[in-house]
């Protein structure tokens, strides 16, 4: 099996130095328990380093790389580029056991985006020979440069189109979890119209964002018309696991939603911001020394995997996020948000907790 290795800021395919795991005889998502949590991938945001930080923590049952773009990752030239966006490590998905062997607690999904169903089912080729578990199509980013390409949430105006790349990846995928990540319509509720037509392809698992593209993130989630949705997945297409997405705020909320409407599954993303415990089921919440010394391990980790591939900036949002809730933790944002570089922000952090420990104990 090879896997996308980071070495010194260049991304290349290397075989791995670990016994490749034996196929598994059935796709993944018939593995999955029920209810099923899914981390929603954000561009800039979960990368693989704060994969690796919150699967050391409590992993979700699915990851979900940054989406990355079909035409660029079949293109010789391009694909080096944006390979970065599809580099992972084993300890996202496996917990390493005392005797060496693996447990495995997470399965890893790529996501890619495209127009194109022939660039699309090679695209879904790379990511099966790079080892993923399986291939999520986007089909619901709503961004105008994702847009004017014909791919993300422009799909949902091209069902016909929207079919023939669901095929493709499938043909493309080898045997892999095939899904689709989408929303309720385009620029108005298409329950009745788009869904259906996308379930019509079979997709091995449907993940749904209760907004329209128009409604972007702008309007609360349209959580009462999951039961709609639901429906409409167990006439078409009733061996297809459903997921829900939108402003779910915690697990609680998550399996409450799930077990009200029907659902297989919950897909969160906002609510991991600053907090990598999300799926851990702790009892209590971290302490601000635990989320001072764990945003400098992922300040540390990001600058080990993405210095001199992705911008430092990117980490300023992980800052912000973090560093709420306790005494310090304002001015200590601002001074975060002044560095270039992770060994000053690490230097900061790690004055921070001198000065903090020292105080406390007097």
């Amino acid at each position: 099996m090879k896997k996308l290795i980071l070495k010194g800021g260049d991304f290349r395919t290397e075989l791995e130095n670990i016994t490749p795991m034996k196929q598994q005889k059935k796709k993944f998502h018939r593995l999955l328990p029920r209810p099923f949590l899914v981390l929603a991938p954000m561009y800039e945001v979960t990368d693989s380093a704060f994969r690796q930080i919150i699967a050391a923590r409590g992993a979700p049952d699915i990851f979900v790389t940054e989406f990355v773009s079909a035409d660029a990752l079949v293109h010789p030239e391009a694909s080096r580029k944006v390979a970065h966006l599809l580099a992972f490590d084993e300890r996202e998905r496996f917990r390493i056991l005392p005797d060496g062997s693996r447990e495995r607690e997470a399965f890893l999904q790529a996501q890619i985006f495209g127009a194109d169903p022939a660039t699309m089912a090679a695209a879904a080729g790379i990511c099966a020979e790079w080892g993923f578990d399986g291939v999520d199509i986007n089909m619901g980013c709503p961004e105008k440069n994702i847009q004017k390409q014909g791919s993300g949430a422009a799909l949902i105006r091209t069902p016909e189109r929207a079919l023939e790349i669901l095929r493709a990846v499938r043909e493309g995928a080898g045997g892999l979890t095939v899904s689709v990540k989408t929303r309720i319509g385009y620029l108005r509720e298409e329950i009745d119209t788009w869904l259906p037509a996308i379930l019509e392809g079979k997709p091995d698992i449907l993940t749904v964002h209760l907004r329209t593209k128009k409604e972007m993130s702008l309007v609360p989630a349209h959580w009462e018309w999951a039961e709609r949705i639901v429906a409409w997945r167990d006439r078409v297409s009733p061996r297809t696991l459903l997921v829900g997405n939108g402003d779910i705020v915690d697990l609680e909320d998550a399996e409450e939603k799930i077990a009200r409407y029907g659902l297989d599954g919950a897909m969160l993303g906002r609510a991991v911001f600053g907090n990598p415990w999300l799926f851990a089921r702790r009892k209590k919440e971290p302490s601000w020394e635990e989320k001072v010394r764990t945003l400098s391990e992922h300040t540390a980790l990001f600058a080990r995997l993405y210095t001199g591939v992705r911008n430092f900036a990117v980490m300023k949002r992980h800052f912000a996020a973090y560093l709420r809730g306790f005494a310090g933790a304002k001015k200590l944002r601002g001074d975060l948000m002044t560095v270039s570089s992770a060994p000053e922000a690490i230097a900061k952090l790690e004055e921070f907790l001198r000065k903090s420990l020292v105080e406390e104990e007097e």
